[in-house]
């Protein structure tokens, strides 16, 4: 049997991402699962900041990392995490979840290990709650049956909050646990000046320009932080550069922008910027150009166009 600490633990957190949603190779088997992807799967961090029911105070509570992704044939949603603190030590587990038609509900597999235990076990039944997800189940505490429940809460594509209830008496649940899952900030785009000293964790450096900098040896390209990798399908055509050139008002800025837009919603660009979006959720890269002015730069339009693509941008 499962010792108390060890089912707390399992139950509440706050998942923040790493840097942007993740994706998977498998596509949903159903809109139920689709549904629980779009909210859950991405690569997370997360923090605790509820414990025994009371606020943990900073730097104290438990931290990991959680990998959750589509599997299976996109029949399952599966959850590897891995979290450490001064309550409880190393715990590793592994949570499955699939939709079984026959009860209109989700199911849980749940393993896990610590340093003096380990098991598995099916483990409640999931469902919407509106926005929120929640799992209710039950576990022996001191020999009674108590009430449990997961609520996976506040979800957004940046993040969510994982709270643990339990049974407090007369029906009543109450939070004993909570953490918050923000993403992964290792995996992420960023828009940067191409020449600039590059930034810690930001990868592989990718130059949407239409021309390599003039002057300088192409073996030199990346030590000098221009780029490593040069990606000029995604620059401005040659025209269109010069209409940049000339833009000084805001009319004419506005000018570029619809008919850079135009250019990158061509078959081409269009599929370059769907995979880059797709990337930011496995990968840390960044792309950029020459431009002293962000604001009247391509890559400031680039940025918009991932972004409404879905990627991930770094916090900075």
């Amino acid at each position: 049997m499962r010792r108390p600490l060890v089912r707390s633990l399992l139950c509440a957190a706050v998942l923040l991402p790493f840097s942007a949603r993740a994706q998977s190779a498998d596509v949903p088997a159903g809109p139920e699962m689709a549904r629980l992807a779009r909210a859950l799967a991405g690569d997370w961090n997360t923090v605790e900041i509820l414990q025994h029911g009371k606020p943990v105070p900073p730097g104290q509570g438990r931290r990991g990392t959680s990998r959750v992704r589509l599997t299976g044939g996109g029949m399952a949603l599966v959850s590897e995490r891995h979290s450490a603190g001064a309550v409880g030590g190393d715990l590793r587990w592994f949570i499955t979840i699939w939709w079984e038609p026959e009860s209109a509900r989700y199911r849980f597999l749940t393993c896990f290990r610590t340093a003096k235990e380990s098991g598995c076990e099916r483990r409640g039944s999931g469902h919407w709650e509106g926005d929120d997800f929640v799992n209710d189940y039950e576990e022996t505490i001191r020999g009674r049956r108590v009430k449990m429940q997961d609520r996976w809460t506040e979800i957004t594509p940046r993040s969510h909050t994982l709270t643990a209830l339990r049974d407090s008496g007369g029906g009543v649940l109450t939070p004993a646990r909570r953490e918050r899952l923000p993403p992964d900030r290792r995996m992420s785009v960023r828009i940067v000046r191409l020449g600039t000293s590059r930034l810690p964790h930001e990868g592989l450096r990718i130059g949407t320009v239409r021309r390599p900098p003039r002057g300088i040896p192409k073996s030199e390209f990346a030590a000098r932080d221009f780029y490593d990798v040069w990606l000029p399908e995604l620059a401005p055509s040659e025209g269109l550069v010069k209409q940049a050139f000339r833009a000084r008002d805001a009319r004419s800025w506005k000018a570029f922008v619809r008919r850079y837009r135009a250019e990158m919603k061509r078959p081409a660009a269009a599929r370059l910027i769907a995979l880059l979006a797709a990337l930011s959720s496995h990968a840390a890269f960044s792309v950029g150009c020459y431009c002293e002015d962000a604001s009247r730069c391509h890559r400031s339009v680039l940025a918009a166009l991932l972004r409404e693509g879905g990627a991930r941008f770094a916090s900075n």
